[in-house]
């Protein structure tokens, strides 16, 4: 894909060097699209082994805020979004 050898890894910046120096823009896997095999814990470490230096997320609130975190860290991945709590409007 876009003619780069598997795996480029991204990482998160307006614009940074991928591993052949080419710049590329910033990209974040959306955990609460991407990897639905996988349960939405361990979509931090599946986002990165398939490359991903970023992540986001909607609505995670069914697991403690320190497993979310501690998940984000344990695969070295950035939290870039997450949505707040929907309202009752």
């Amino acid at each position: 894909m876009f003619g780069f050898p598997a795996p480029t890894r991204v990482y998160c910046a307006k614009l940074c060097r991928c591993r052949l120096g080419m710049r590329m823009p910033k990209l974040a896997a959306n955990l609460s699209l991407l990897f639905a095999e996988s349960a939405f814990p361990d979509r931090f470490a599946a986002a990165a082994k398939a490359g991903f230096g970023c992540v986001e997320y909607q609505f995670p609130y069914a697991w403690p805020a320190a497993e979310v975190a501690g998940r984000a860290r344990d695969a070295r991945v950035e939290v870039v979004l997450h949505n707040l709590p929907a309202g009752d409007a």
